[in-house]
C-alpha cells in the first residue's frame, strides 16, 4: 500500500536520525564495557545494578572508580539475578566498576547420595535468615518534603537563566530571570526564613504582548515567611507570604498560620487566614480567606499492609475579586497499600448565595503494580466552577469539564518496555470533547549504561483530531550528566479548518561545573511548519542557558 506524503516524511526523518546518531551512541555504549554502578548507598553498604546473571558472587571483592579515580572497594554480601549488595565505606551513587564475565555460572552436579534441597525449602531458609539478620539504623541526611534537610539545616538554591524565543512572524522575546530560594534559614530561637521568588527582566518583546505589556521588570514572590516549626515542638506558626502546610487546595496567601500537633507530627489541627494574591501576577489584591484545617499522617511498620496514610481537610470562607463570598470545604486522602496499590482522592464543595451548594472540584488517582514489571495508573478530574481568572483574559475554554487518563507499562525484559496510554477530556459549557490513545515502545538499556531510546504514537479524536509520533533518546554519559533529545511529528485538524503538520525538536542537557553545588543547563526547542516549506517557512525556536547553584 503506498505511503501518504506525511507518513513518508516522518519515516525519512526517523531513518536519517537513526543513521546519524545510532553508530555514535553505540560506540559510546561499547566503551562503557561490561561494568555496573552504585545505584544507592547507606554509608556502610552500596547497592549495585549487577547481580549473579552478570557474574557477581558473594564474597567477591570489586574496585569502584569515581571520575576515573579509585573511590574504594567493597565486598559482595548478597546477590540477586540483576542486583547485589556489598559492604564498603565512602561509596556514592554513580561510582562504577568493571566485570570480567565469562557467561552465567554453571551449577555443579550434586555428589552421589546428597539430596538437592527443594527450591521452596531454599527460599524459606533464606527468608528465615533474612528476618533474623539485624538491621542497623542509618542516620537520615536527605531533604524533607518541604525542602529543609533533617536537622533543619539551611537549604539554598539560585539560578540565572537567559532565554530567547523567535519565530518567522514575530520579533521575538528575549529576557533574563533569576530564581532564588532559601528554606530554613535560622534567625534564632527556632524561627526560620522561607523564601521562593523569581525576578524577570525582558530585554525585548513584541508590541502585541498581552501579558503585562507595560512591565518589562517583573517580580513573582511565591513565598516569603518567617516560621517556627521545630521537630518535637507541639506548637507551630508562620507569617508573611505563606505557603501553608497540610491545607488542601490553598497554594499561598499573605497572612498567618498557627497550629497544634502531636510531638511525633502525625496529627495536626490549626487555623489560617490572610489576603489572596492575584493568581496571574502574584501581586496583592482585595481578596481574602480564613478557616481551619486538620491533618493526619502515618507511616506503616514492617509487615503492615498500609505503608502510607495521609488525610487532610479544611473548612474556610473565601471572598474573591470575581466570585461572591463563599463557604468551602475540601478533603484529601492518600493511601499506599502493600507495595502494589496507591489510591488518592480529593474533593471540594462550596456554597454561595448565587449558586447554592455545588461540587467545585474532584480528583481521583489509582496506581496498581500487580508485578514488579507491570505498572498501571489512571486518574479522573472534574472541574465544576467557572474559572474567573481565565474569564478575565477572555480565555475561550474556561468552564466546567471532565478529564480522565489511563496508562500501563510492562518491562518485558531489562532491555524492552511496552506501554500504552489514553485519555479523554470534555468541556461541558462549550460542548467540546477530545481524546487520544496510542502505544509506546522503550529500550532503556539500548546503549548499555549510557542511555536508551523510546518511541511512541498517539491517535487523537474529537473537536481537534490529529496524530502525534515521537522518538526520544536519554543519555547519562557520566555522573550527574544528563542529555534528553526528542523529535516529534504533529498533525492537527481543528473543526472547520485544514490539517496542519509540524515537526518539533527538543534538546536539554545538564552537567556539573564545580563539584556538586554548581551546574549548567542548556535547552533548545524548535517547531517547523511542514505545509509552508515551499512558500514562506513558518515556525519558531526557543533556547535558554541556565547556571544553577545549591547548598
Amino acid at each position: 500500500m503506498p505511503m501518504a506524503p506525511s507518513q513518508a516524511t516522518s519515516l525519512a526523518l526517523l531513518m536519517l536520525l537513526g543513521a546519524i546518531g545510532l553508530p555514535l551512541l553505540a560506540r559510546a555504549a561499547a566503551a562503557n564495557g561490561g561494568g555496573g554502578q552504585v545505584v544507592s548507598s547507606s554509608g556502610t553498604r552500596a547497592y549495585l545494578d549487577r547481580g549473579a546473571a552478570d557474574g557477581l558472587a558473594p564474597g567477591q571483592s570489586i574496585t569502584l572508580r569515581r571520575q576515573g579515580e579509585v573511590a574504594g572497594r567493597c565486598e559482595v554480601e548478597e546477590v540477586a539475578e540483576h542486583f547485589a549488595r556489598c559492604r564498603g565505606a565512602g561509596l556514592r551513587p554513580g561510582d562504577r566498576f568493571q566485570l570480567s564475565w565469562a557467561g552465567p555460572p554453571v551449577a555443579a552436579s550434586a555428589p552421589g547420595g546428597v539430596l538437592v534441597p527443594d527450591p521452596a525449602e531454599v527460599v524459606q531458609a533464606r527468608r528465615t535468615a533474612l528476618e533474623a539478620a539485624p538491621v542497623p539504623k542509618v542516620a537520615f541526611t536527605g531533604v524533607s518534603a518541604r525542602g529543609a534537610p533533617a536537622g533543619a539545616q539551611l537549604h539554598a538554591e539560585a539560578a540565572y537563566t537567559h532565554s530567547s524565543w523567535v519565530s518567522a512572524d514575530s520579533s521575538g522575546f528575549h529576557g533574563e530571570r533569576v530564581d532564588a530560594a532559601l528554606r530554613g534559614l535560622e534567625l534564632g530561637k527556632g524561627f526560620r526564613v522561607w523564601t521562593d521568588l523569581t525576578a524577570v527582566q525582558w530585554i525585548s518583546r513584541p508590541d502585541t504582548t498581552r501579558y503585562r505589556p507595560g512591565a518589562s521588570t517583573q517580580l513573582f514572590v511565591r513565598e516569603l515567611s518567617i516560621a517556627w516549626r521545630e521537630q518535637g515542638v507541639p506548637f507551630t506558626f508562620a507569617a508573611g507570604r505563606v505557603r501553608p502546610w497540610h491545607v488542601p487546595g490553598v497554594m499561598l496567601f499573605d497572612g498567618a498560620q498557627a497550629a497544634w500537633r502531636t510531638r511525633s507530627g502525625s496529627a495536626e489541627v490549626g487555623v489560617f487566614g490572610g489576603e489572596l494574591p492575584d493568581v496571574r501576577t502574584l501581586a496583592p489584591q482585595e481578596a481574602w480567606l480564613a478557616g481551619g484545617y486538620w491533618s493526619v499522617q502515618r507511616l506503616g511498620g514492617v509487615g503492615e499492609a498500609m505503608r502510607v496514610l495521609r488525610h487532610e481537610a479544611r473548612v474556610s470562607v473565601v471572598d474573591g475579586v470575581d466570585l461572591p463570598r463563599r463557604l468551602e470545604a475540601e478533603t484529601l486522602l492518600q493511601v499506599a497499600l502493600w507495595h502494589s496499590l496507591d489510591v488518592g482522592a480529593d474533593a471540594r464543595i462550596g456554597w454561595d448565595e448565587q449558586r447554592g451548594f455545588g461540587l467545585d472540584a474532584a480528583r481521583a488517582d489509582l496506581g496498581v503494580r500487580p508485578a514488579d514489571s507491570l505498572r498501571i495508573s489512571g486518574g479522573y478530574r472534574y472541574d465544576g466552577i467557572r474559572n474567573p481568572e481565565l474569564a478575565a483574559v477572555d480565555f475561550q475554554y474556561r468552564g466546567s469539564g471532565h478529564h480522565a487518563d489511563l496508562s500501563a507499562s510492562w518491562d518485558v525484559t531489562r532491555q524492552i518496555t511496552l506501554g500504552a496510554s489514553g485519555g479523554w477530556a470534555e468541556d461541558v459549557e462549550q460542548d467540546l470533547s477530545r481524546g487520544f490513545i496510542g502505544p509506546q515502545l522503550g529500550f532503556p538499556r539500548l546503549f548499555g549504561d549510557v542511555g536508551g531510546l523510546s518511541l511512541g504514537y498517539a491517535e487523537e479524536i474529537g473537536w481537534a483530531s490529529g496524530r502525534t509520533g515521537w522518538l526520544q533518546a536519554a543519555f547519562t554519559p557520566a555522573q550527574r550528566w544528563r542529555v534528553l533529545a526528542r523529535l516529534s511529528y504533529v498533525q492537527d485538524s481543528f473543526e472547520g479548518a485544514e490539517a496542519q503538520r509540524d515537526l518539533g525538536m527538543f534538546l536539554i542537557a545538564s552537567a556539573p561545573l564545580v563539584s556538586s553545588w554548581l551546574s549548567v543547563r542548556v535547552s533548545l526547542a524548535g517547531q517547523l511548519g511542514l505545509d509552508q516549506l515551499a512558500d514562506s517557512p513558518a515556525g519558531g525556536f526557543m533556547g535558554s542557558l541556565s547556571l544553577r547553584g545549591q547548598l
